[in-house]
């Protein structure tokens, strides 16, 4: 059981920048772990539930022009500790193919856990200490804080000792924020912090040079507009919402049906928030008439090359004023007005693409990616089970 703790204000702060600089489409949060803490770059994930941090020494011989991402020594961090296979904890988790253990003996617990793009890792669950940056008010004047570290013990996490897929570029893990039961949202609900965190996602082409932080804990951000967090048994991790309606320019989109968005009786489809995810994903027929009103509204020259994975490619040598806003509306009457940046990516020198891709398989969702929700405040509430956003600049 994770250990609470007890402060004037239950909000912790970790920076958090884009991975652009490294050629890489997530976000870093930069955690501190173990006992002395160090501090290692994890990729923020709303789409899985484990955190996990790498504990074997980097391939050297990988082909890279970014530094490996540091490591975790299990053996310089004195609050580690393994938990047993008999542990409630390890039963959240897939065993590997083969293993077994014992009620007489119970061994570590073994993962092997797995992510939609077919990456992997696999590990050790154990306990540890994990580290963050609090702001305590001193003195009687409103504004006056200081920041102290506080400690939050006993949160279970992965011990890594191998994994493999591309999407872990430069990273030294991932911080797993889903709705599961092992995630590090749920084992910080019952605590201070009260299952509640939030983020902002700096303009990706800002690189590392500009940062945001992560939050967990309540904030004082007001006037956020917020819309419901929808149950899916069938996939407890993610944070399914219920689209209502998507506007080009303040003009609907139509053609499109609520059950477009909508999870259907098997828990198949629906649309999930996703900040493991760097393009936002589509399925018919919402893709095609989104782009096509897209398409109608930007006034550029098409680019001669397109690639792969994407439909409409400009020529942005002159990038005209008057681009159009994407309008998400979501169950409640919330509204995402999206800027051009929010929804174009760069592909190439001078060449932007629609971040809009078709969901390709028969019972794929919709996904709401991170550049989609770059330069937003947004809060996840599991004990409202609700989501609110409102624009920021991320400073």
């Amino acid at each position: 059981m994770i250990q609470d703790f007890q402060g004037e204000d239950p909000a912790l702060f970790s920076r958090l920048v884009s991975g652009s600089s490294i050629g890489s489409g997530q976000y870093f949060v930069e955690l501190r772990v173990g006992t002395p803490a160090k501090k290692f770059p994890l990729i923020i994930d709303t789409g899985s539930d484990l955190t996990w941090i790498q504990c074997n020494p980097p391939n050297t011989t990988a082909n890279s022009s970014s530094p490996p991402a540091p490591w975790y020594d299990k053996s310089s961090s004195s609050s580690y500790r393994e938990i047993p296979c008999t542990d409630d904890e390890c039963l959240f988790l897939p065993a590997p193919i083969g293993s077994s253990c014992s009620i007489k003996s119970p061994s570590p617990c073994d993962y092997t856990y797995g992510y939609s793009d077919q990456s992997r890792t696999t590990g050790i669950l154990a306990y540890e200490t994990i580290s963050m940056k609090s702001r305590k008010r001193s003195g009687k004047r409103a504004g006056n804080h200081k920041t102290r570290t506080i400690r939050i013990k006993n949160v279970a996490l992965g011990c890594s000792r191998e994994s493999v897929g591309a999407s872990f570029l430069g990273a030294s893990g991932v911080l797993g924020l889903g709705q599961g039961p092992i995630s590090l949202a749920t084992q910080t609900r019952h605590t201070a912090l009260g299952g509640i965190f939030s983020y902002c996602l700096v303009d990706y082409l800002r690189g590392s040079n500009a940062s945001s932080f992560l939050v967990m804990g309540r904030t004082r951000w007001r006037k956020l507009a917020h819309t419901p967090i929808v149950r899916n048994p069938a996939a407890q991790s993610f944070y399914y919402v219920n689209v209502t309606g998507v506007a080009v320019d303040g003009k609907p989109v139509d053609g499109i049906a609520s059950s477009d968005w909508g999870i259907d009786g098997d828990g198949n489809k629906g649309t999930i928030f996703d900040s493991g995810t760097t393009l936002s994903y589509l399925r018919e027929p919402a893709y095609s008439k989104v782009l096509g009103a897209l398409n109608a509204s930007i006034y550029l020259p098409r680019a001669q090359e397109i690639p792969e994975g994407f439909e409409l490619c400009y020529n942005v040598t002159r990038m005209e004023k008057g681009m159009p806003k994407l309008g998400v509306e979501f169950q409640g009457g919330a509204v995402m007005e999206l800027p051009w940046n929010n929804y174009m990516v760069l592909v190439a020198e001078n060449v932007q693409c629609v971040a809009l891709q078709k969901v390709t398989t028969t019972n794929g969702s919709n996904i709401l990616g991170n550049l989609l929700q770059q330069d937003h405040h947004i809060e996840y509430d599991l004990a409202k089970a609700r989501i609110g956003f409102k624009w920021s600049p991320c400073h």
